[in-house]
């Protein structure tokens, strides 16, 4: 779906998402069918709306909703030295970055969960957990900022 200031639309319907501190939503009307999905959750991490999305659109037919799948890059440990550090995210908290198996773990003081990302090019990872995008600025061969959810981190370290 292409988003912008207004709805987003795709070839099958229109959306528009939403959030605020402390909650996310999601709204999407289907163009020929008398169907819309309006999703809204108390939390700050709207990661399992794409889950409700996929699960509804399955239980009623509605086409158009694809899930996320990430394609991964290979990448050698030694390449993934520069994501690893503290990042700063203003309006959460501290997220700490670290080299496992063949991504990255992700601990971040505003979570519960260790999430775990995959990098599906030089500057973007994936969750394994629900395909969110974690993309980091690259300035000189250094990682500068971290990108996800529409936060942005600073790198301290």
């Amino acid at each position: 779906m292409i988003r912008g200031l207004g709805p987003g639309v795709s070839e099958f319907s229109f959306g528009h998402s939403g959030a605020d501190e402390g909650f996310r939503a999601d709204m999407i009307a289907w163009e020929d069918l008398p169907c819309a999905v309006v999703i809204r959750i108390n939390s700050d991490n709207g990661s399992i709306i794409q889950e409700i999305l996929l699960s509804s659109a399955m239980e009623y037919d509605l086409s158009g909703v694809l899930p996320n799948l990430g394609k991964v890059q290979a990448m050698r440990e030694e390449e993934r030295t520069i994501y690893a550090g503290r990042y700063r995210i203003p309006e959460l908290g501290e997220v700490l970055i670290s080299i496992l198996k063949n991504g990255l773990a992700v601990n971040a003081e505003f979570s519960e969960e260790l999430e775990f990302i995959l990098p599906e090019n030089d500057s973007t990872f994936f969750s394994t957990d629900d395909g969110g995008l974690f993309n980091f600025r690259i300035e000189a061969g250094k990682v500068k900022s971290l990108r996800v959810q529409n936060f942005v981190g600073t790198k301290l370290d």
